[in-house]
């Protein structure tokens, strides 16, 4: 297996060349450091930035959080345009 910037590299070519891609990521862990509490993490200073340069690439965005979609929605500036799975995938919001 290969590892580091080239499987990086490989993806964002694999995005541009798809006719429709779906990139889904877990929140907690990915996107921010694990929750050690109840209250949501907020993501990484870069998230942002990153997940609007994939949206608008045209890449459809999942993410899948043990917070609530309710709570996601509070701490990710693009959540209207992302599909978001929250408690597990017990709830979700679709974006239409």
């Amino acid at each position: 297996m290969i590892s580091g910037m080239k499987n990086l590299d490989d993806l964002w070519i694999s995005l541009q060349t798809a006719k429709e891609s779906l990139l889904i990521l877990d929140y907690e862990g990915t996107l921010t450091l694990p929750s050690i509490d109840q209250s949501i993490p907020v993501p990484y200073p870069w998230v942002n930035d990153v997940l609007q340069e994939i949206l608008t690439g045209g890449t459809k965005i999942g993410i899948i959080s043990d917070h609530s979609v309710d709570e996601l929605t509070q701490v990710i500036p693009y959540a209207a345009e992302i599909e978001i799975w929250g408690m597990h995938g017990t709830e979700m919001r679709r974006h239409e």
